[in-house]
C-alpha cells in the first residue's frame, strides 16, 4: 500500500467513526446528557424556583402591609356647664362611636378615644333640653385644642368638629 493509499484509509476510518458517534449522540438520551444541556435545565429550574421565590415572598409582604395597623391620634371629648345635656359623639359622617348617645348625669364629663388616621373627622354634638341653660364642648387632638363651641338657651344646639389627622405625629422637635 502506498503512503497516499493509507491516508485515504485512515481518512475514511475516521469519516466513519465520526459518523458512528453523531449516530450515537443522536439519540434523546445521549441529547440530554449532554454537558450544555444540562447546564441549559439547571438554568431553567433556577429561574422557576427564583419566581416562585419571588412571588411567594412579595405575597408575604402585601399580607403584612395589609396587616399593618392604621397610625392612630388621640382625641379627648369634654362638655362643661350649668345643665343638663345630650351629648352624640361621632367618628363623622354620622357614624356613632361605642356609648356615643350619652346622657351625662354630672358634668363636666370627659371621655379620651384613640380614634384611626383614616381622615374621618371626630365630630361631638350637645343638645341642652326644654329648661335651657349654658353647655360648652371642646374636642382637644393630641393634646391640643382643636374645636369649641356653646350652647345656650332653650333647646340649645352646639357642634365641635375637627379635622383629623391623617398620619401618625411627628417626631421632630
Amino acid at each position: 500500500m502506498t503512503p497516499t493509499e493509507r491516508t485515504a484509509q485512515e481518512s475514511t476510518k475516521a469519516e466513519d467513526a465520526a459518523t458512528e458517534e453523531c449516530s450515537e449522540a443522536s439519540t434523546p438520551v445521549e441529547r440530554m446528557r449532554s454537558p450544555f444541556r444540562l447546564l441549559l435545565l439547571g438554568g431553567v429550574a433556577l429561574l422557576a424556583i427564583s419566581a416562585v421565590a419571588i412571588a411567594l415572598v412579595s405575597n408575604f409582604g402585601e399580607k403584612k402591609r395589609k396587616e399593618a395597623k392604621v397610625p392612630a391620634y388621640d382625641v379627648t371629648y369634654t362638655v362643661t356647664g350649668t345643665t343638663n345635656v345630650s351629648v352624640s359623639v361621632q367618628k363623622g359622617g354620622g357614624v356613632a362611636l361605642p356609648g356615643g348617645e350619652i346622657s351625662p348625669s354630672k358634668l363636666p364629663w370627659t371621655k379620651h378615644i384613640a380614634m384611626p388616621a383614616d381622615g374621618t373627622p371626630p365630630t361631638m354634638d350637645i343638645l341642652l333640653g326644654e329648661k335651657g341653660g349654658h353647655a360648652e364642648c371642646t374636642l382637644i387632638i393630641r393634646g391640643r385644642l382643636a374645636s369649641r363651641s356653646v350652647a345656650e338657651g332653650t333647646f340649645g344646639r352646639a357642634t365641635c368638629s375637627a379635622e383629623a389627622p391623617t398620619t401618625a405625629p411627628s417626631t421632630a422637635p
